[in-house]
């Protein structure tokens, strides 16, 4: 969706770009690079930390944004709630490709392993073989 008149009037086309509403998430993530998620009010499954993670993007976070998902922090994303803590993370994963690219790998091995469609059958398949159905 559309960015904020407050946050459109950060674009300065240099250091600071805004951009609107783009047509493939997915891909505009890997064409950037980085995902930050500052939520610090809200709730329910954080679905764009884990499309960030399938893009093998790097995500910096804050603990609310990245709650109930199976994540370290400083393995698939970092984690900072106060603010000078979280653009200093920014600037980390920014600064530091080797960081950058280890934390937007784990990402990606998290998505395979725990949230992917195969995941999920199996963790069904799982459930349900271990409570059979009682005749009634």
């Amino acid at each position: 969706r559309a960015p904020s008149y407050d946050v459109s009037a950060l674009h300065n086309g240099s250091s600071v770009i805004v951009h609107g509403p783009v047509e493939n998430a997915t891909e505009f993530r890997r064409a950037h690079g980085n995902n930050i998620v500052p939520l610090f009010s809200g709730s329910g499954v954080r679905i764009k930390i884990l499309e960030a993670f399938a893009a093998q993007c790097p995500v910096v976070s804050t603990t609310l944004g990245a709650e109930g998902l199976l994540v370290r922090d400083g393995v698939h994303l970092l984690i900072a709630d106060e603010a000078q803590h979280f653009a200093r993370a920014c600037v980390q994963v920014l600064s530091d490709a080797k960081l950058s690219a280890q934390i937007g790998a784990s990402g990606r091995e998290l998505v395979a392993l725990s949230y992917s469609w195969s995941a999920s059958i199996a963790s069904i398949v799982d459930f349900v073989g271990s409570n059979p159905a009682t005749p009634t």
